[in-house]
Order: structure tokens, then sequence, then C-alpha cells
């Protein structure tokens, strides 16, 4: 059984329908769940990390187990293919969605502390990845998790423990999306304290719209929750992603209720400089940075064809700000939910920058300066403590 749902949930059903076709034939069920990562499903396949085949401890269930090993052994290592009973390969799958959303909450959780105590989350992410224990993958934060996957299985795990009496258990996995939830509303509401609650007829544009980088899936995308906070707050909110069409968006939206301001597409738009004209307030979701070196028009279509060049050089660096600067009305803020844009020289051209995770302080850089060329220290031992001046400000 080959499924993104636990493969029991089906058993007893294939059973029923196989014994009434087919009585006198032999049957054994495997559990074989795929580990699939959006946007390398090909590569996911053809060097997967691991392999999980499920069977029932029997003779038969060990026949069929070792013939499914022997199929993967063509391409797979002996040593990624395991095999185990089938409640634990069920509840592996579910485990290891479970696992990689906590670690993103884990990150989201850090980055609102960093944001509120004066902290820097790409400096602690840095320090709790170079312990090996623990390891750099998924440590950089960014606007939450979304997709089909991770808040799916972790709510079957949830509905799981409580169903075999493990409600503290459960409560504990369901704050993983929780904190999710929490940190993904954070964001809507951290747009509307730049703007004192005013946004009524504000242009507010999302870059990026997919669920992350590098896929066409906008299912649970971060973004959805931004539109319909903003949106009811009375912002207009414009929308811009080479990688969709203004259909996609447009369905993905009345899907989700959000038909108001949508129903022409009108909002939804095919290049950037449209989508970025009179904006008070830019959020940087899930656009790849290539995105931003294109010519004034250019189609969805082939804009798709130029996110697939690799560039040889950062796009960031190559885009227009002064132009980007001209064509949005003030606050001018920015959002930037992955921290990729160079915030001391945007906030040089007046931009008001916000990033996440990023403390809210900002260094006076001509007295830091001067503290490392004149260090006025005390010495404690071997331990100088430096005096660097700190000012503290409203954003990052």
């Amino acid at each position: 059984m080959k499924a993104f749902m636990p493969s029991k949930l089906y058993y007893q059903r294939i059973l029923q329908l196989y014994e009434v076709k087919q009585k006198d034939a032999p049957l054994e069920i495997l559990s074989n769940p795929e580990f699939l990562v959006g946007g390398s499903a090909v590569a996911s396949v053809m060097d997967p990390d691991r392999v999980v085949i499920g069977f029932d401890r029997t003779p038969k269930g060990l026949t069929a187990a070792k013939r499914l090993q022997r199929l993967y052994s063509c391409w797979v290592p002996a040593e990624r293919i395991i095999t185990t009973d089938m409640r634990s390969s069920e509840l592996a799958k579910l485990a290891s969605n479970a696992m990689l959303a906590q670690r993103v909450s884990n990150v989201s959780a850090l980055s609102m502390l960093c944001e509120e105590f004066g902290a820097d989350v790409s400096c602690v992410t840095q320090v709790i990845g170079a312990d090996r224990r623990i390891g750099k993958s998924m440590l950089r934060a960014g606007p939450g998790f979304g997709g089909s996957c991770l808040r799916k299985d972790t709510m079957y795990l949830v509905d799981m423990a409580e169903r075999i009496g493990c409600q503290k258990v459960a409560d504990y996995w369901r704050s993983v999306v929780t904190m999710n939830e929490i940190h993904m509303d954070r964001l809507s509401e951290r747009v509307m304290q730049r703007l004192e609650g005013n946004l009524t007829d504000k242009v507010v544009t999302i870059l990026g719209f997919t669920f992350k980088e590098g896929v066409v899936d906008t299912r649970d995308s971060p973004c959805i929750p931004m539109v319909k906070a903003l949106s009811s707050a009375g912002a207009r909110v414009k929308i811009f992603d080479p990688r969709l069409t203004s259909k996609q968006i447009a369905d993905t939206l009345h899907s989700e209720g959000l038909t108001h301001g949508f129903r022409n597409e009108s909002l939804i738009c095919n290049d950037i400089w449209s989508a970025c004209k009179d904006a008070s307030v830019l959020i940087f979701t899930s656009l790849e940075e290539k995105a931003f070196d294109q010519p004034d028009e250019m189609s969805p279509g082939e804009h798709c064809e130029q996110l697939k060049m690799e560039a040889s050089r950062t796009a960031l660096s190559r885009f227009d700000w002064k132009r980007l600067y001209a064509s949005m009305v003030k606050p001018r803020m920015i959002l930037d939910c992955w921290n990729r844009v160079d915030f001391d020289d945007l906030r040089k051209l007046g931009f008001v920058l916000e990033g996440v995770g990023r403390g809210i302080y900002q260094v006076d850089a001509s007295q830091s300066q001067a503290a490392l060329a004149h260090p006025e220290s005390t010495t404690d031992g071997d331990v100088k403590t430096l005096n660097v001046g700190v000012t503290f400000a409203d954003s990052i």
C-alpha cells in the first residue's frame, strides 16, 4: 500500500474488496509510505534518504516484504531500506512529517522571542546548528510551514493519539500546528501595526504565493492567512508569483472564500512592477531571488522558463531598488519573511525594513566602528568586555 495516508486506514476495506473479487487468490498487503519532498519528487524517489517497508509478521508477509526489498535494491543501497511491522511503518510516516513541522515551529517560536528580546535568529540558529546532535537542516526562519503534508500528518498524529487515549501527547503535537498559526498571524499583525491599524484602501503586495520556493503548490500556503487578515482589515492586496497563472491564484483564493476583490483577478499581477505600484507594504514570502531579475513585461510562461536558468550572481543585488522606491508610497515597508535582502542598503534608500527573528534594535554603525577602533574595555582575567553603542528602535 503506497499512499500519503496511513495504510491501516485502508487495510480492512482492501481486504473486503479483495475477498469479494478473488476469494481463492493469496494476498499480502505491505505498507510502503512515501517521503517525497515538494519540488524534488523525482530526486526523492531516485535517491531516497530511506525506504520503509511494513509487513505483517507472518511467513507470507515476510516473503512479500523481501520481494519488494529486492525491487528497491536495484537502485537504493541496502542500508537505506528499512523493514518493520505495519504499525511502525504507518507511525514513522506521520512522525517524520510531524518532526519536520515541529522543527519549523521551533524556529518560528525562537524568531518571535528574538524579535522581542533584541536578538538575531540567524545567529541563534547558527549556534544551534553547530551542535552535531541537532544539525543545520531546517533551521532557517521563515513564514511558517504550509503544503499538503506537514499539517495534515501532524493532525493525523493528534487524531491517532486521541483515539488511543493519549490526550497529553495529542495536545503536545497540536501545539506544533498552533504555534505555526500564531507565527503566520503575527506577520499580518506587524503590517497592521506599521500602518497604525489604518489599512483602508492601502495597497499591500504579497510577492510569492506558493507554500514554499520551487513549487507550484498553494495548498496551506502561509500567504492565505495573510490575505484573509489584510483584506478583512480593508487593504487592497495584490499578489504576484511568476510560477503561477492568475487562474491558479484566483482558484485558491476562491476555495478559501476570498472572492472579494479577486473575482476579476484585477489584483493578481503578471509582473513585479504592476504588483508593486502604489504599494505601502511589500511582503516577500516564497518569491525566488531570480524573480527580481526580469524585464518590465513578461508573461507567466516565459518567466517560468527564466526561473529555471541558473544565475551566476545574486539577482537581488541587480534589482532596481530605486525604481521600486519611486513606485511605492509611504511608509514603503518591506517585510522580508526569509531575511534575504540587504537591510542596511535598503534602509539607506528610505525603505522601512522588517524581517523574521531580527531583533527590535539597530546598532549605531558609527558608534560601533569608533568603539572597535578605540576599545574602552574592562579586563577580568582573560575576558574583555567591549562597550558598543546600541540604540533601540521600533523596527529592525
